[in-house]
This record gives C-alpha cells, sequence and structure tokens, in this order.
C-alpha cells in the first residue's frame, strides 16, 4: 500500500514573509527573521476557504518533495493535480523483469494469487525470449495493485487542495495515508486546515432543533436592543474621516441580528454579526458587544435571565466577525419556523 519516505520542505518561512510583499514600497527583504505578525496573518490566509479567492497563493511557495510508494490504481487520480510534479520514477520499459526476479514482492495485499502467477509466467516466458510481443503482453497483463515508487515535487498550496479532496476518500490505506503524511508536514495543520477542522467538528454538532420567527418576541426584542446599542455608540472615527456615503450616525460595530434558534444542546441562541470590512476597530467591537450583552440582561423582560458568550468567529483580513450568545429565558417560547 501507499508508502512516504524521505521528505523534504523549502521555503517555509520565506513564503510567509513574502506575504508582506503586497504592502512594501520598494526593496523588499523575504529573507528576514519571521515574525509573529507574519505567522498570525499567514494563517489566516492559508486557512481561507471562500471561493474564487487567491489569498492562499502564498502556499505555492513551500515547496516538497518525496519519494512513493504507489500501486497502480492510485496514479491516475493523484495524476488529476497540476503542480505534482514526478521527477522520476521507476520505470516498466526498463526495470521490469527486474522486479519479477522474486527479489522482494512488487504486489500490494489485495493482488490474487491468480494474477500474481499470471504475470510470474509471463516473465518467464519474456526472460527467455525477449520478444516485443512477449514484453508488451506481460506489462499489459501487469494488475492495478502492482506497485513501484517515484519522486515528487508539490507545494503546500496543491496539497492544501488534495487533503480537502481526498481526506475522506474510500481508499483509507491510500489517500488516507498521502493525507495523514500531509498533515504532519511543518506548520501545515497551522497554515492549512485550523480553519477547516473545526468546520467539520463543528458540522459533526447537532443541528437546530427549531428557529424563531422574525414576529417571536426574542427576535423582536434583540432587534430593538441591538438597534439602540447601534444608535447609542455612534459612528466610530474611521467612518467620520473617511465620509462614508450613506447617512450617519453608523454604528463602531455594526451589529446585525441574523437569527435566534434552540440548537441541538438544547441551547438558546441568538447569533449576530458585526465589523467593518477591511478597516474596523477591536475596541470598538469588544466594546459595544458588552454593551449588548448588558443591555440584553438589564432590558430582556425575562427573556434573557442570562446572557454569555458561546463562541466569537473572527475573519482577521476583513475585519468582520459572528458572535453566538446563549440565554436563559423565563418565558415559555412558541414562535418556531
Amino acid at each position: 500500500m501507499l508508502e512516504i519516505l524521505n521528505t523534504d520542505v523549502y521555503g517555509l518561512e520565506r513564503a510567509m514573509k513574502a506575504i508582506s510583499n503586497s504592502y512594501t514600497v520598494g526593496e523588499i527583504d523575504t529573507t528576514a527573521p519571521v515574525t509573529e505578525k507574519n505567522e498570525t496573518v499567514a494563517r489566516s490566509l492559508g486557512t481561507n476557504l471562500e471561493a474564487h479567492q487567491s489569498h492562499d497563493a502564498y502556499l505555492k511557495g513551500i515547496i516538497v518533495q518525496f519519494d512513493i510508494k504507489y500501486p497502480q490504481y492510485w496514479t491516475p487520480e493523484f495524476q488529476r493535480y497540476h503542480f505534482a510534479d514526478i521527477i522520476m520514477s521507476q520505470s516498466t520499459m526498463h526495470a521490469l523483469a527486474k522486479m519479477l526476479k522474486g527479489e522482494y514482492d512488487p504486489f500490494n495485499k489485495y493482488t490474487s494469487a491468480e494474477a500474481k502467477k499470471v504475470v510470474c509466467d509471463l516473465a518467464k516466458v519474456y526472460q527467455e525470449n525477449p520478444t516485443y510481443e512477449n514484453f508488451v503482453t506481460l506489462r499489459s497483463n501487469l494488475p492495478a495493485g502492482f506497485e513501484m515508487w517515484e519522486t515528487v515535487t508539490t507545494n503546500y498550496l496543491q496539497l492544501k487542495t488534495i487533503w480537502i479532496q481526498r481526506h475522506n476518500h474510500k481508499l483509507k490505506e491510500d489517500w488516507g495515508v498521502f493525507c495523514k503524511w500531509i498533515e504532519n508536514l511543518p506548520k501545515f495543520k497551522e497554515l492549512c486546515l485550523d480553519e477547516i477542522l473545526e468546520k467539520e467538528e463543528e458540522s459533526k454538532k447537532p443541528l437546530p432543533v427549531w428557529t424563531l420567527k422574525e414576529e417571536a418576541p426574542v427576535v423582536k426584542l434583540a432587534r430593538k436592543i441591538i438597534d439602540e446599542v447601534n444608535a447609542e455608540s455612534g459612528p466610530g472615527d474611521w467612518d467620520m474621516d473617511h465620509k462614508w456615503p450613506w447617512s450617519l450616525p453608523i454604528s463602531r460595530a455594526r451589529l446585525t441580528f441574523e437569527s435566534a434558534y434552540r440548537d441541538g444542546y438544547g441551547t438558546n441562541v441568538i447569533k449576530i454579526g458585526g465589523g467593518l470590512n477591511g478597516a474596523g476597530k477591536w475596541e470598538y467591537y469588544l466594546d459595544d458587544i458588552k454593551k449588548l450583552i448588558e443591555k440584553l440582561k438589564a432590558e430582556g423582560n425575562g427573556y434573557f435571565e442570562k446572557v454569555w458568550v458561546i463562541s466569537f468567529d473572527v475573519d482577521c483580513p476583513d475585519d468582520v466577525f459572528t458572535i453566538k450568545l446563549g440565554y436563559i429565558s423565563s418565558n415559555a417560547e412558541t414562535d418556531k419556523d
């Protein structure tokens, strides 16, 4: 089955430094030491999963080379990836007779004894009479489980695509092994998979049992209190300086009600979005969220006796966020979708 040896990774830190080229004027230096900020930005961009985005393009600069043993049926699937170049492989044209001399077993464990016998018998025929016809007959009867080695060069961006598409593949002894190897490459999980793994874990959680309708008291009250916080906060400095075309005042955190529901764990949840794309100030955001929680508890009329943060998801490059607040209500809620 699939086996990988002799892995080398090149350009990891240099690729992370190259991200800052977009914001540099004049001479650049991608050989400087990687800073904590470089790593934070690299993780944020590398785990980005937006459709048609290229934020993770720097991953092309992290080059990986390795030796891999593969069965014949795995090769066509691997060769669909456009930057996974085979540097050199073992060759049935030049070494097939040597491979079948019995010094080692070139067949995987699923190759039948009958298939092995056919190939070995044809190999003897070719060795005794090495004609073109005998060689092509031998080569044409190699089973899909016949294994060879090759050396490959690729990069983290391509490996990220491979992992996303193949980590749950049916061929767990081949693609499963390959994806586990990918996961253990230096900083690969941190740069490419954290967000994906988090979302996969989230998807395993029970789905909401029900969602509140727009006319539900909890929804109306939550919207009202969110509007109050937005109005009290007023516009942030950024808005005033850049004279946005829409009418002021604009809340600093731009809190928006998204939904209210009961999740699979029996928790009442309010989902709220916010932030200013690409130019927010986190001191504003956190201050307004604190005000919101305080007002929900103070003015919640029994619907929000207790309020707490369940999760706080941030899109760092775009400065927007989604927050889920859990709440305990003494009022029975029946207005469900």
